[in-house]
């Protein structure tokens, strides 16, 4: 038998054993013209969030800006190759700074793969 990974820890995901309750998000984004593709989710209550939104100003990002300070994510996933030094810029001045994980983009989900792979993680057992 091969081995399987079965936790991975990064500053999203570590959690002390003593601290109390305080939201530790994790983001996952996918910018393409002005269109914002989002999900994020709270390591320590394991709910996830999925969504699309359309940037009025894609020089500005006001709507994703919005999201990052009220979720604040400690750690941020991304396509290498798709990297916007807008949105870098922003993120490496929010209040707190995220641990960035840059991945390659064979690593990545399409979108169609991402909610298929959700579809069937979610889906109604019977």
């Amino acid at each position: 038998m091969g081995r399987a990974i079965s936790e991975m820890v990064t500053r999203g995901t570590f959690q002390p054993s003593e601290q109390g309750y305080e939201p530790r998000y994790i983001l996952a984004y996918k910018k393409q013209g002005n269109l914002i593709g989002v999900t994020f989710f709270d390591v320590t209550t394991a709910k996830l969030h999925v969504g699309e939104f359309e940037e009025d100003d894609e020089s500005q990002l006001q709507k994703f800006r919005t999201l990052v300070c009220q979720i604040r994510p400690v750690e941020i996933i991304q396509e290498r190759e798709s990297m916007n030094s807008s949105v870098a810029k922003m993120l490496k001045n929010s209040p707190i700074v995220p641990t960035f994980t840059n991945l390659h983009p064979t690593k990545c989900y399409s979108v169609t793969t991402t909610l298929r792979k959700l579809e069937d993680l979610f889906k109604e057992t019977s």
